[in-house]
């Protein structure tokens, strides 16, 4: 569902997120920002981690903790979460039913994805072969986007947010932190 239909729109108040080589974060509230990167990722964690690779995401995204003392009950003041980035994107394309070769950033931005979402993609992913897999993933990106899953669902559920809002344009990141600092 488009964050439209959920009666949802960008507000000044929100949470930035995307998940690359580091994970970056940007709170943006009344006009103010502050940012952090973490130096884990998906690249790094995945070749780090192949063993029990779901608690040692919670226990990584724990690091985050230090940084989080200076936002208590983000929920409250953080009225939304934005995310960007390819795993984000991936999910809301193969829960789509979109390809990789197909792929269509109109159908994705403003997409609404939920908790169960990104479950419900990482049970499918880990199911598929791989040729099956690299046909929404793309070469070699099925463990990247399991992930990048379970990195973003562990940020969303430390956080308390339920839902995010998918953006997949890099005008629209620099328009929701223009209007941030605006």
């Amino acid at each position: 569902m488009h964050y439209k239909e959920k009666g949802l729109r960008l507000i000044p108040m929100f949470y930035l997120i995307w998940v690359e080589v580091q994970q970056n974060f940007v709170f943006c509230q009344n006009g103010k920002k502050r940012t952090c990167s973490f130096p884990f990722g998906i690249i790094s964690v995945a070749e780090q981690y192949k063993e029990n690779i779901e608690q040692n995401v919670t226990r990584i995204v724990n690091t985050i903790d230090s940084f989080l003392v200076h936002f208590p009950s983000i929920p409250k003041h953080y009225l939304q979460l934005v995310t960007t980035a390819g795993t984000p994107t991936t999910v809301a394309a193969f829960l789509e039913g979109l390809d990789y070769a197909h792929y269509d950033a109109s159908v994705i931005n403003g997409k609404v994805l939920h908790v169960k979402d990104f479950d419900q993609a990482y049970t499918q992913l880990i199911r598929l072969d791989e040729t099956e897999a690299e046909r929404y993933t793309g070469t070699n990106r099925r463990d990247l986007v399991v992930v990048g899953i379970l990195i973003v669902k562990a940020i969303m559920q430390k956080l308390g947010f339920k839902h995010c809002i998918v953006i997949d344009d890099g005008l629209r990141e620099g328009v929701a932190l223009a209007h941030c600092l605006s």
